[in-house]
């Protein structure tokens, strides 16, 4: 799987390269323009003006220069944009904020729902990791930033200003995260403490990410900008993979970090004005003709759904009922002209399972056994005394969520409505991984507890079930449904268990076929809206079997095993199943764009 996402990323990383081949700097012609878009190029025409049919300000730029005509730019949505030389502060708010952290930081609230899933691809397929590199990663944006102005290289603030909008980003993004780490009070996945959300190392990283892109990003390569947020990305990844924090406090923190440093710069520009600005941003040649872009994706997925199994030992059947799935993702594609381009994507899926269909007469079944094997006895070494066979007394999901990685590249279209809209395409193949589910039981060991009277007039006991650490558990038999109707009742902290059935899955081909819709609301960046259609057919296998390994040892002590060879026989097989399937996806979801 690592080399498969290696692979991706090169393919990616490479895009990306190409697609900053294309960055035209024709910093002159921007440094002179107070467009709202960088422009587009130098034009040598000539733009004639009336002063009676002008603002006052251009009318004063024209009486200054003892001229009735401006040269003007053309950017790239066609606008004419007029030299106002330095009335106006540079840098304001609409220059300064993208507003990127907002939809990011409410998109945590969505993923909250879907947490424990997430994490669950961490046992899957990371379970050991453990690293300290996060603690240090966080703060490498800055680390860079500032080395670069020591050795001299100039980016878009000197020292004063820079300081400045750094420490203002940093006291907003400090003052939002701690505010609201102490007020949300969520718990750790590891348990240590209630300061989950929002991730405080995420929040820095993405903040010194933003910084870096500011300095640097804008105004010298947009490199400096793609090495920050890899960085600042990596720095969440850990904190999930370190079971340090939820995947929804890791976008949380996400989102802070790069709204608060806008913030910060914004309130930097507005003590600063125009003074300590060393370099402004490339004149960065974007438009729909050349769509290159990297975004950062959510969605939902929807599917047949249940998954059907057979049994190797028997003609039995029994399914799986699947939830609506949720998709996080990034793609990139690099065009090669305003019509085609190569791409990837990655992403990762989670499906919820709404369990086995087990049931009234299953769970009949597995009470009347419970009360069965009550009747025998065998020495227990622990206790120090004769105890009764263990039952099953609770049966639940350990890892509910079927978690699909997904690894694909391919060629995109490109089709261009106006200067600000346009529709894309994208055909693509790569390699589906999935991992499965596994339910776990607890066995416990049952006493009478009291009894109960039916309605018809008949008796029988009620059994409390006792495990190891001396939690219990009230159990009553499988006909005793007027009196308990879910025949088990479970308390929380019970800690005896086993897996008693798991379903695995494996890697399959995939195929992916979509539409989106981009609106570009600054030059370089976008909202998407996009529809995938994902094909792979998939193999799910099926483990299972009824008592632990010290149940069935226990059982071969009594006379169980030779008074019900057959029952015995049934309790103790492992039972396989095998199910294939398409697992086809229709994805509908948005993203939040950057073009180059």
């Amino acid at each position: 799987m690592k080399r498969n996402f290696l692979c991706v990323l090169t393919v990616l990383g490479a895009f990306m390269t190409a697609a900053a081949e294309n960055v035209n700097t024709t910093e002159d012609a921007l440094q002179a323009s107070h467009c709202s878009f960088a422009p587009k190029e130098s034009s040598a025409d000539e733009y004639t003006l009336n002063k009676p049919e002008v603002s006052k300000e251009i009318a004063d730029i024209l009486e200054k220069n003892s001229t009735d005509t401006l040269k003007y730019y053309r950017n790239f949505l066609g606008e004419k944009c007029i030299d106002f030389g330095n009335s106006k502060p540079y840098y304001n708010w609409k220059r300064d904020v993208t507003y990127a952290g907002i939809p990011i930081f409410l998109s945590s609230f969505i993923i909250k729902s879907q947490k424990k899933a997430f994490r669950s691809a961490r046992f899957n397929f990371e379970e050991n990791f453990k690293s300290e590199v996060d603690n240090y990663t966080q703060f490498a944006p800055y680390a860079v930033v500032t080395g670069l102005k020591l050795a001299g290289y100039e980016g878009r603030s000197d020292w004063p200003r820079f300081v400045t909008s750094t420490l203002l980003a940093n006291a907003v993004m400090a003052t939002f995260v701690n505010s609201t780490k102490y007020s949300v009070k969520e718990m750790r996945p590891d348990n240590s403490t209630r300061n989950s959300f929002p991730s405080g190392h995420t929040a820095t990283a993405f903040a010194a990410a933003t910084v870096l892109h500011k300095e640097y990003g804008l105004t010298r390569s947009p490199w400096f900008s793609v090495g920050g947020y890899t960085v600042a990305t990596a720095t969440g990844i850990m904190r999930v993979l370190n079971n340090r924090h939820w995947i929804s406090d890791v976008v949380a923190g996400a989102g802070i970090g790069l709204f608060s440093t806008e913030v910060g710069y914004f309130l930097g520009d507005m003590i600063f004005k125009n003074r300590g600005i060393m370099r402004k941003e490339m004149a960065i040649y974007t438009d729909p003709n050349h769509p290159s872009f990297f975004d950062i994706q959510m969605g939902v997925g929807m599917h047949t759904g249940r998954i059907d199994f057979t049994f190797d030992n028997d003609d039995a059947k029994d399914y799986i009922r699947l939830g609506t799935s949720t998709v996080f993702g990034v793609e990139g594609a690099h065009f090669l002209n305003k019509y085609i381009g190569i791409g990837g994507m990655a992403r990762i899926t989670t499906t919820p399972s709404r369990g086995l269909n087990i049931g009234e007469d299953d769970q009949a079944v597995i009470a009347a056994i419970n009360s069965m094997l009550g009747e025998y006895e065998y020495y227990d070494a622990e206790v120090g005394k004769n105890v009764p066979l263990p039952g099953i007394y609770s049966m639940y999901l350990d890892n509910n969520n079927f978690i699909d990685i997904s690894l694909d590249c391919g060629v995109y279209g490109n089709l261009p409505l106006s200067h600000r809209l346009s529709l894309g395409g994208k055909l693509l193949v790569g390699t589906r991984m999935t991992s499965g589910v596994s339910y776990k039981a607890r066995n416990g060991r049952p006493s009478v507890a009291g009894t109960y009277t039916l309605t018809d007039g008949s008796k029988g006991n009620l059994y409390w079930y006792e495990d190891a650490y001396g939690n219990r558990f009230i159990s009553a038999p499988a006909f005793d449904a007027k009196i308990n109707n879910n025949y088990n009742y479970v308390l929380e902290n019970a800690t005896e268990e086993y897996e008693m059935m798991k379903v695995d899955g494996n890697n399959s081909l995939n195929l992916v076929a979509g539409l989106s819709l981009t609106w570009r609301y600054k030059e370089n960046f976008s909202w998407k809206v996009f529809a995938d259609y994902d094909i792979a057919k998939n193999k799910y296998f099926y483990y299972g079997k009824a008592f632990s390994d010290e149940a069935i040892a226990a059982m071969e002590k009594t006379a169980f095993v030779t008074d019900f060879p057959e029952v015995y026989e049934g309790l103790t097989a492992t039972t396989k199943g095998k199910a294939e399937k398409f697992m086809n996806l229709f994805i509908i979801g948005g993203a939040f764009t950057v073009n180059f």
